[in-house]
């Protein structure tokens, strides 16, 4: 919105086009997270129990050495879509994967195969996809000596909101300027509603996706860009403005990156532009937005 005098009232606001919907027009899906050993991983805490490694296959294991080995339970602090491990050295039927839901009901399972010979070094890698997984187990034919490795999972995208800067999510969010109270809501950086200086978004970890609504952007060079902490650009969106000052329209845009620590909101020059519905999500790749 071009920066009004106190002789210039706005005018009343229109429908938003379907472009322009108070809600992102995409999903988001992130991407695949490794998990070397167990740890926090794209803000989902992934624990093994029990975990033993240093055997003769390598990877992970339930108990030392070569002999019988036991269940192992691979459990998430929140969902995911899909879990992949590699059975190292497999060589009966009845080594298998099992996911679970948050209830411990049974989601689904799928088998690794085996050589049927033992000595004989092989190795079988599976997916087990399905929405809601809370934990997985990996279970070892009961003749044979398999380990684990190559452990990797796929979080359940769940984008965090922002209303304001603060901790969310075990990110800490600032915002600078900050002031709200403006004539058409959200934050913006300097009182009223005359032209807006850039404003800094900062994460306390690295986030791969950001996301806000512009208020009422007109022209053309109103944009988000994301940075990360060497402060090379990552992305850069532009909102869409209606080049019509004085009636009120939203723009909502996403930046997606690999290790974003800051964004900055620069509005364009001529324009009165304030924000609102931040959210970000962190991942452990970049996550690929997705046409509804």
């Amino acid at each position: 919105m071009t920066a009004l005098t106190a002789c210039q009232p706005e005018l009343e606001p229109r429908p938003l086009e379907p472009a322009e919907g108070l809600a992102s027009s995409r999903a988001v899906a992130t991407g695949s997270c490794s998990v070397p050993v167990p740890g926090t991983y794209a803000g989902v805490d992934v624990s093994i129990s029990p975990y033993v490694t240093g055997g003769p296959a390598g990877g992970f294991q339930s108990t030392p050495g070569n002999e019988t080995q036991y269940p192992i339970t691979v459990t998430f602090s929140r969902d995911v879509e899909s879990v992949t491990v590699a059975a190292l050295d497999p060589d009966y039927v009845g080594n298998v994967m099992i996911a679970y839901d948050s209830l411990n009901r049974e989601l689904g399972r799928i088998a690794f195969d085996g050589d049927n010979t033992p000595g004989s070094w092989t190795r079988s890698i599976r997916t087990l996809t399905t929405p809601g997984i809370r934990s997985v187990r990996l279970i070892t034919a009961p003749n044979d000596y398999t380990s684990w490795d190559s452990l990797s999972f796929v979080p359940t995208p769940t984008p965090c909101a922002a209303p304001s800067p603060g901790t969310f999510c075990g990110v800490d969010v600032s915002i600078t300027p900050y002031v709200t109270g403006g004539p058409v809501g959200g934050f913006q950086s300097i009182p009223g509603n005359g032209v807006q200086s850039a404003i800094t978004v900062t994460f306390s970890k690295a986030v791969s996706w950001v996301e806000l609504t512009a208020v009422d952007p007109d022209y053309a060079n109103n944009h988000m860009a994301a940075y990360d902490s060497s402060s090379q650009e990552l992305a850069r969106v532009y909102f869409t403005g209606d080049n019509t000052p004085g009636v009120t329209t939203r723009s909502r845009k996403s930046v997606s990156g690999q290790g974003i620590t800051r964004v900055v909101l620069t509005p364009d020059p001529l324009d009165y532009i304030t924000y609102e519905s931040l959210s970000f999500m962190e991942s452990c790749t970049p996550p690929v937005l997705q046409a509804e």
